[in-house]
């Protein structure tokens, strides 16, 4: 650009000033103007992370349903997804035994049983903090056994406790429960009831200590142990099939080195879908494939949930390793369905015949009600799906599927959820807070005991 431009005898002229200042004033009106834009921007709300209960729970606000009717039917997989097992013959349902008189709200007494552990003692401490060298006994439980020489059916119930507070201070035995399933080394349970665990694992990994695991077995010969919470679930235990093929081989062969009596269940999957069902047979495959020789898996453990089968939706996801992106689509008003969960329990019987597996015994070591009462699950919904579900497993039989050491019922043992969570409170059997059993729980204890 020419310096002298706009310039007559060394002097600027006026219409060369009036054209500076115009320029400059329109650059202060658009630096006011962006300025102004900016301030009157709204904030960016800032995105939380979802936790386990917004993904496990769909965040929208629906009616309470009106009727009682069944759900509505949901789209199967499409093309290419997996297929229900369907069993050569319908599972039998033997007719429930009637009691005498009707329930109370005040639970019978439970008939007592010589527990063969120690009492508990008069301080309930934490034992999470044991070590290998440590030898004081652990608190409640009674070796496991698969099946009772009990009369009584109260061996069959149990409940799921996932929780570091000590059961007594609950009163936990007024359950009549004769079985709970800890996710806790330091858990406790009332005397003479069995106690087993739920090891948890992370990937192919233990996800906790070692040291502290060896000294609980060498404490509680005979113990069951399940290897692993959901490894289906993407963010429970997540794990792909060839790394829990892996941690399932490390973790069995540990815990039987430590304690030949020891009882080894493979973990639980979420819910017994198509979906999962394959998930299992990659497992299988994977282990076979690695070690050379057939998983050896003592006692089959299952959840069985009722939720949605969605890459990045509502529900339990799509397990690691599968490249679908949906397999069942259940919906909210599903949870309740009985029909669907008497059908998980037969195809998954079906599906453990057709690999070898029907002479194993089946734990249904969680179920119950996710959602909250505001979704429509109040108490008396609730109260109603459990009783339904134990009608169906403590007399649903097959003679083509089901274990023939038990007359061939579909399900040796079950654990409601959940003892006292605070996350999923609609089937709570106790208030978490003020450690008062619940109505729910009244209905638990009434069930177990009069069956």
């Amino acid at each position: 650009m020419d310096p002298t431009a706009g310039r007559q005898g060394g002097k600027v002229s006026w219409s060369a000033r009036i054209a500076w200042l115009l320029a400059f004033a329109g650059s202060l009106m658009i630096a006011a103007g962006l300025l102004l834009l900016t301030l009157s921007k709204p904030n960016r709300p800032q995105v939380a992370v979802p936790t386990t209960v917004e993904r496990l729970i769909p965040s929208r606000t629906r009616p309470v349903p009106s009727g009682s009717g069944p759900a509505t039917p949901r789209p199967e997989p499409e093309t290419g997804q997996t297929q229900a097992i369907r069993p050569s013959q319908t599972a039998t349902i033997r007719p429930t035994r009637t009691a005498t008189t009707q329930p109370s709200l005040t639970a019978t007494a439970r008939p007592s049983r010589t527990p063969t552990s120690v009492e508990p003692s008069a301080t309930h401490s934490d034992l999470t903090t044991l070590s290998s060298g440590d030898s004081r006994e652990p608190i409640g439980g009674v070796p496991f056994p698969i099946l009772s020489e009990h009369s009584d059916n109260q061996w069959r119930f149990g409940v799921a406790a996932y929780t570091t507070i000590p059961m007594f201070g609950f009163g936990a035995g007024a359950l009549n429960a004769g079985w709970y399933m800890a996710g806790q080394l330091g858990a406790d349970v009332p005397p003479g009831a069995e106690l087993a665990y739920n090891l948890h694992v992370r990937g192919a990994t233990l996800a906790g200590d070692e040291d502290l695991l060896l000294a609980r077995i060498a404490a509680r010969p005979g113990t069951l142990w399940q290897l692993g919470n959901e490894p289906d679930v993407i963010w429970q235990a997540n794990c792909t099939p060839e790394e829990y093929a892996q941690v399932y081989h490390e973790l069995f062969t540990l815990i039987k080195q430590a304690d030949p009596t020891a009882r080894v269940a493979i973990g639980a999957i979420s819910q017994p879908t198509p979906l999962r069902l394959e998930y299992l047979d990659l497992i299988l495959a994977a282990y076979l494939e690695r070690y050379g020789e057939p998983m050896p898996i003592e006692i089959w453990t299952i959840h069985n949930a009722i939720l949605r089968e969605e890459r990045g939706g509502w529900g339990v996801d799509i397990p690691p390793g599968i490249a679908v992106d949906h397999g069942r689509l259940y919906a909210v008003e599903d949870s309740n369905d009985q029909d669907i969960f008497r059908r998980h329990l037969v195809e998954f019987r079906a599906w453990m015949r057709d690999r070898g597996f029907q002479d194993r015994p089946l734990l249904v070591t969680e179920f119950g009600i996710l959602m909250p009462p505001d979704y429509g699950f109040l108490p008396q919904q609730v109260k109603a799906f459990l009783e339904g579900t134990f009608d169906i497993m403590l007399t649903a039989t097959d003679e083509e599927i089901g274990y023939p050491a038990d007359d061939y019922r579909l399900v040796q043992r079950w654990a409601w959820w959940s003892h006292s969570s605070r996350q999923y409170p609609s089937g709570n059997l106790f208030d978490p807070d003020t450690k008062e059993i619940t109505l729910l729980g009244w209905a638990f204890a009434d069930y177990a005991a009069t069956h």
